[in-house]
């Protein structure tokens, strides 16, 4: 929206000046071409937005991915019942998962930045499976729109939801695996989106 701004302001600068019509009509040009640029940009892949790992460094949202292949990513707090209940009962299949079909799953907490501490202890004793990131300035869960924990994405390569589910009750893990079987299996093409 910004850079649209700015394009708009040149445009009505550039059209109070004395300027050749065809240099108005190129810097436009350069204009619209720098705007196509920064939101292809934003289409392909995650965003550039940083997330802190459990030993306190950070990792850009777009460096996360599964060699090419969808990943899961499930948004979770440590005070929501349900997302415990999620990556806990997750956490009991998910190494015959990923010998199946090859799947990550990246949780991402939704938790305060002052809780960092107690997000790397809370995980520590359930030793989940999974890699662990914490959102602390909310970039990647406003990013993807995110209004309440549970929410579980099944992410491409080029950071396109390909399919998602908000909440979590017992039973819903064959749904998410079944889900990622569909979307990374040739033969299967019946997709339930929610």
């Amino acid at each position: 929206m910004a850079m649209r701004q700015r394009c708009r302001c040149l445009y009505l600068h550039l059209k109070a000046r004395s300027i050749p019509f065809q240099m108005k009509k190129l810097i436009i040009f350069m204009c619209l071409l720098l705007f196509f640029i920064q939101a292809q940009a934003q289409i392909n892949g995650l965003p550039k937005v940083l997330l802190r790992k459990l030993d306190g460094s950070k990792i850009y949202a777009s460096e996360l991915g599964n060699h090419g292949k969808p990943f899961i990513i499930s948004f979770w707090a440590t005070w929501c019942k349900f997302c415990l209940s999620e990556l806990n009962t997750i956490s009991t299949t998910y190494s015959r998962w990923r010998e199946e079909t090859g799947v990550k799953l990246i949780a991402i907490s939704t938790d305060r930045e002052t809780k960092e501490g107690f997000v790397k202890s809370f995980v520590q004793k359930r030793k989940w499976p999974y890699e662990i990131y914490i959102d602390y300035k909310k970039g990647l869960y406003q990013h993807f729109k995110i209004r309440e924990v549970p929410h579980t994405l099944i992410i491409d390569n080029n950071g396109q939801i390909l399919w998602q589910k908000i909440g979590f009750n017992p039973g819903d893990e064959a749904e998410i695996i079944q889900a990622y079987r569909q979307i990374t299996s040739p033969n299967l093409n019946n997709i339930k989106h929610e």
